[in-house]
């Protein structure tokens, strides 16, 4: 009886690479889709522009802030 071929394993490396590009389309387009959203964060919490800015200005400043401090941890600790 002839056994069946093996199948070779299979490569996965598109598949990662799709997965991360939804990922931070969905996360840089939330994070940059803020000004389509900044009159009504103003009509409905009656905010101020000055007091809607402070909190995506604050929002960016921790992004990047903690962004330096992840990225020394990845080098100390290692991807895995």
């Amino acid at each position: 009886m002839p056994e069946s071929p093996s199948r070779a394993p299979r490569f996965y490396g598109w598949v990662v690479v799709g997965a991360v590009f939804g990922i931070l389309f969905v996360a840089f387009g939330a994070a940059y889709s803020f000004a389509a959203f900044f009159n009504a964060l103003r009509d409905d919490f009656g905010a101020t522009r000055g007091d809607i800015s402070l909190v995506f200005a604050l929002a960016g400043f921790l992004y990047f802030g903690l962004g330096a401090v992840t990225g020394l941890l990845a080098d100390r600790l290692g991807p895995r």
